[in-house]
């Protein structure tokens, strides 16, 4: 016997479950049944209400075992995943934290002063210098350095600091 569903299908709503037995190793018979599950899980749930402008910390958040309402749209699994991110809208205070709730906000934009950072083996290098462009933890932008006023690419690694790989 084995079964199967549509890769996109909700498990949280109903859906139609395949289910094919098996008679010395061919489809005797393959059947459809539609099927509701009930999904619960270890998810955040905001502990205050959230709004727009707030960085979420780990004191704005509870860990409740909660029922999902759908499997399409995942709850935040970390505290790592809300770093650099802050809620799209208001989040009433005892709702699921979903992951499409939260929107990435730059750490450096366009126009700010940098410490650049080059570094290898034996050597490490620090200058002032300026964002050309804007970004996330991680992300790759462009910078000027001030003193050549050359254009390099540098990865943020804080909201002050950008690291060039040379």
């Amino acid at each position: 016997m084995s079964f199967g569903y549509t890769p996109r299908a909700d498990l949280c709503q109903p859906f139609y479950l395949k289910v094919e037995f098996d008679v010395d190793g061919a489809v005797a018979q393959q059947s459809f049944y539609r099927t509701v599950l009930s999904v619960s899980e270890m998810v955040p749930v905001a502990a205050r209400v959230l709004s727009p402008e707030d960085r979420v910390s780990e004191d704005d958040i509870r860990w409740e075992e909660r029922r999902l309402s759908s499997t399409l749209r995942p709850p935040v699994r970390t505290l790592e995943f809300l770093e650099d991110k802050k809620p799209r809208s208001t989040i009433a205070a005892g709702e699921i934290l979903l992951e499409s709730f939260f929107r990435t906000v730059p750490l450096i934009r366009r126009g700010d002063d940098v410490v650049l950072v080059f570094q290898n083996d034996r050597l490490r290098l620090t200058m002032s210098g300026k964002s050309l462009s804007s970004g996330s933890k991680g992300d790759r932008i462009r910078v000027m350095n001030l003193s050549s006023k050359k254009e390099l690419f540098a990865v943020i690694l804080d909201e002050k600091t950008a690291k060039v790989n040379f």
